[in-house]
């Protein structure tokens, strides 16, 4: 963990990992590879997609 000027901590990768149940966060076009989707924020497997964890949230295409 690092702090910045205003002594607000930053979290690395590894953390920032922890809090979202160990699961990547989502890039900015929502595209999560292969056999994956974005689902609150963070990459799922298809299969995750339902009333436990959520929708997929469609891919942003520029």
């Amino acid at each position: 963990m690092k702090s910045n000027l205003k002594n607000l901590s930053s979290l690395d990768r590894k953390q920032l990992k922890s809090i979202n149940g160990g699961r990547i966060p989502c890039p900015a076009n929502n595209d999560c590879g292969a056999g994956n989707c974005c689902i609150a924020g963070a990459c799922h497997p298809i299969s995750d997609a339902g009333p436990k964890y959520g929708l997929c949230t469609a891919i942003i295409w520029d």
